[in-house]
């Protein structure tokens, strides 16, 4: 399933404009790598593509290696051939912001999506969707890293049908479509 094209310009327009309007948000005084795109550069094609987590230590802050290993670990077990192609990249002193296109086949359990949860099973479907990805990086390691991406495409990419919840109503605005 390929993106829409209203879907891909709001994406990176909003990545855009989060990337330049707020403030920076490294703490004070934090010293700015000027290779900060080069470090989330390499982190995407090594770690998130090739698989190699023997990197974390390099080029992950220390006390956030382990947080990012049990993230990469569920979304390899739920879609192991996960790999993220780079569409754009905006760096700006110590943030940057990538918009990558995603694919990958759902073919692993994914724990905790449901509501009580459930585990969401495998559909055997590929995955194609942007999402954007924020990262900060201080002293050449990444210290926080966050992913948007459009749950609702994903779900539908994947088979599933969204139902919404009992006592749902809709507004005003959606009663007219």
């Amino acid at each position: 399933m390929r993106p829409n094209r209203s879907s891909s310009s709001t994406l990176r327009i909003a990545a855009l404009c989060i990337a330049f309007a707020l403030p920076a948000f490294p703490h004070a005084g934090a010293q700015q790598d000027p290779s900060a795109a080069d470090v989330v550069r390499r982190y995407v094609e090594q770690v998130l593509n090739e698989g190699r987590h023997d990197l974390l230590p390099e080029l992950v802050a220390a006390d956030r290696v382990d947080g990012f290993r049990k993230n990469l670990e569920l979304r390899r077990a739920v879609f192991p051939d996960l790999h993220y192609r780079v569409e754009e990249m905006v760096s700006e002193g110590g943030r940057v912001v990538v918009r990558c296109t995603v694919t990958g086949h759902h073919v692993g359990d994914d724990p905790g999506k449901l509501p009580g949860g459930e585990v969401l099973p495998p559909s055997g479907n590929r995955l194609e969707t942007e999402e954007a990805l924020f990262y900060t990086v201080e002293d050449g390691r990444i210290t926080r890293g966050e992913i948007v991406s459009d749950q609702l495409e994903v779900a539908k990419a994947l088979g599933f049908t969204v139902v919404p919840p009992d006592g749902y109503k809709k507004g005003k605005d959606q009663e007219r479509r």
